[in-house]
């Protein structure tokens, strides 16, 4: 007998137990299941919900740390560039006032890449679904 094959191990519980009477359950037996299920399912709950928290903070702190060295490096740079390059703050000008007139396209364009990934998402998932629902009505 295998014991990693659990198709085996049933079949070796069944034999063992088919000689023993079926007894009657003790009283409060599937209301101590039903508690023990909803602790471990709580248990599990607040196990994921700890590592969502955890990799927020990080991530958190990531960036946190990330602008504690990024400012203070463009205000160098910054001060650095304006001796250095001249023509680097003009374009940085002109990029803003482009962003700043052209933000409502730039939006429809995110939104209809982002429409275009929803429907592509929903199709993928969907279409199994409902070639399921057919296979099984048939």
């Amino acid at each position: 007998m295998d014991l990693n094959n659990m198709n085996d191990l049933d079949r070796f519980i069944e034999d063992a137990l088919k000689s023993e009477p079926m007894r009657a359950v003790p009283a409060g037996f599937h209301r101590r299941v039903e508690e023990r299920v909803r602790v471990a399912a709580m248990a599990s709950h607040e196990r994921h919900g700890f590592q969502s928290r955890v990799v927020a903070s990080m991530i958190l702190f990531a960036m946190v740390a990330l602008t504690v060295v990024v400012v203070p490096a463009l205000a160098f740079y910054q001060g650095w560039s304006f001796r250095a390059l001249p023509g680097a703050m003009g374009y940085l000008d002109y990029m803003t006032v482009f962003v700043v007139q052209s933000w409502a396209q730039i939006l429809l364009a995110l939104a209809a890449g982002a429409g275009t990934l929803t429907v592509a998402v929903l199709v993928w998932v969907l279409i199994p679904r409902f070639r399921g629902k057919a296979a099984r009505q048939h």
